[in-house]
């Protein structure tokens, strides 16, 4: 129970972040994931032309955000299984043989797997650690409340 109440401690947290967003900052998420769905979409039609199917664009478009979505859910190790079995579902409605389509999935994961780790090489190559930069901010954010705290205190009402 307790880990409950910590998770909804920080969906609340996250929530009241987000509403402190502005309309212009929120559009902009918007439209940048809309832009990485399109991305992600126009990269998986180019796998799976480099492997001699030719599935409809719009597909993946629509198939994308069920599968991330699935993903993210608690049945599986980085959604492995569950991103092939949405996938042969959905490609096989156009005609697509399950073996095409667990193909497309696995490359798919393979490619996701190859730019994460480049991604990583990059930054520690640039020395860039966003775990050290959060924290340090945390700790400045905790130093900056404490002055606040003992001001409150020292004036007893």
């Amino acid at each position: 129970k307790l880990k409950d109440r910590a998770i909804t401690k920080k969906l609340l947290y996250v929530t009241e972040q987000m509403l402190q967003l502005t309309w212009s900052t929120r559009s902009k998420m918007v439209l940048g994931g809309a832009i990485f769905q399109l991305a992600d979409s126009l990269g998986i039609l180019f796998l799976s032309w480099g492997i001699g199917i030719d599935p409809p664009f719009v597909l993946f478009l629509l198939v994308n955000p069920v599968i991330y979505f699935a993903m993210i859910l608690p049945i599986s190790l980085g959604g492995v299984g569950v991103r092939e079995g949405i996938m042969v579902l959905f490609l096989s409605l156009v005609g697509i043989s399950n073996t095409e389509a667990a193909m497309v999935a696995l490359l798919i994961y393979v490619n996701h797997v190859v730019v994460g780790l480049l991604g990583g090489v990059i930054q520690l190559g640039l020395g860039l650690h966003p775990r050290e930069d959060a924290e340090l901010a945390q700790k400045a954010n905790d130093q900056e409340e404490e002055p606040q705290a003992s001001t409150t205190s020292a004036n007893p009402a």
